[in-house]
């Protein structure tokens, strides 16, 4: 039996997910996860370049330009 699609907004989607588990991620990283295995469109409302476009401004740009290819494993 297939479990209906709930939709929401990226930052509920991290809220619930913490609160499920007790964790603290990220908003950034549940969306980087959610478009690489391309679940994006499949839970989000809001689209990615719109989540994006908003990252881009809430965030401090002073980073070195390596900083922004840098990997991090959990």
């Amino acid at each position: 039996m297939e479990m209906p699609v709930s939709y929401m907004i990226i930052q509920n989607l991290t809220s619930l997910f913490n609160d499920t588990f007790s964790t603290r991620v990220l908003v950034s990283k549940i969306a980087e996860k959610m478009k690489v295995y391309g679940l994006w469109e499949t839970f989000v409302t809001d689209s990615f370049e719109e989540y994006i476009d908003n990252l881009v401004v809430n965030t401090d740009f002073e980073l070195d330009d390596n900083d922004l290819f840098q990997e991090e494993f959990f």
